[in-house]
């Protein structure tokens, strides 16, 4: 898949990240999950999560093109109801040292980056880490309009999701010090196996950029409504995700 640009005639060369010293963030995530069900009573089913992580990102040059590595240095979590032990404490302890290898395309990722180590904890952060590594075409104005699109694809033992999100941006704000990008997200969700469900995805993102096309900061947040039918038929549950994240540039102190 390949960035769009609907909008562009002429402008400043906006550089993709170098490879060169390490850029450490900051990530804090939220999320919820309700549950609304057609026959039995869903107390119970509902769950909440926080997580707080710290990232660095490494780019580097190899024969196919550069590849950014993103690892985990160190995470905390915690989940309520029923997302308590997919986010327990011990989570975010064993997910430390966790990596991401990002293959970037014309300086971005078309595809969601797989952890080195699986979790529910580290699959969202999966979604975010993609992120920090925005469409940039070589040459961009204040006000132009792209588009992108990432392929969403995960799976278990007991079910497999995939579906395209697209992103529609505008470039908000740049100058010599930050380039701002804007972007409503849209997308649809197909899950198979025990559970077939179909959703739909809504969401903001919001970013800003230096001029050596570092992601300084970024807020991400997303809402998917699903329709999910048990194998047995038994009942129809509309599954309501709700995820938010911050992401903020650690500068090295002296």
């Amino acid at each position: 898949m390949l960035a769009v640009l609907l909008a562009l005639t002429s402008g400043v060369p906006v550089p993709h990240l170098p490879a060169g010293p390490p850029v450490h963030y900051r990530l804090d995530l939220t999320g919820s999950l309700r549950f609304e069900g057609s026959v039995t009573d869903t107390v119970g089913r509902n769950g909440d999560a926080t997580a707080t992580v710290f990232l660095t990102a490494t780019m580097r040059d190899t024969v196919g093109g550069r590849v950014a590595r993103v690892v985990i240095d160190s995470a905390e979590c915690r989940g309520a109801g029923i997302l308590s032990m997919a986010f327990d404490p011990s989570v975010a302890t064993r997910s430390k040292g966790t990596w991401y290898d990002v293959v970037l395309i014309s300086g971005t990722s078309y595809v969601v980056p797989e952890a080195s180590l699986r979790n529910t904890l580290t699959s969202r952060i999966g979604l975010v880490v993609r992120n920090l590594f925005p469409p940039i075409h070589p040459i961009l104005i204040e006000g132009a309009v792209f588009a992108d699109t990432v392929d969403v694809r995960s799976s278990s033992d007991r079910w497999a999701q995939s579906g395209p999100t697209v992103t529609k941006w505008k470039v908000t704000e740049m100058n010599a010090s930050r380039t701002v990008l804007d972007g409503e997200v849209t997308g649809v969700v197909n899950v198979t196996g025990r559970v077939m469900a179909t959703g739909l995805v809504v969401g903001h993102r919001s970013m800003t950029l230096s001029p050596e096309g570092v992601v300084t900061n970024a807020t991400l947040t997303t809402s998917q409504q699903t329709l999910l039918t048990p194998q047995d038929n038994s009942e129809i549950l509309r599954a309501i995700v709700t995820t938010s994240a911050t992401v903020a540039e650690v500068k090295p102190q002296p």
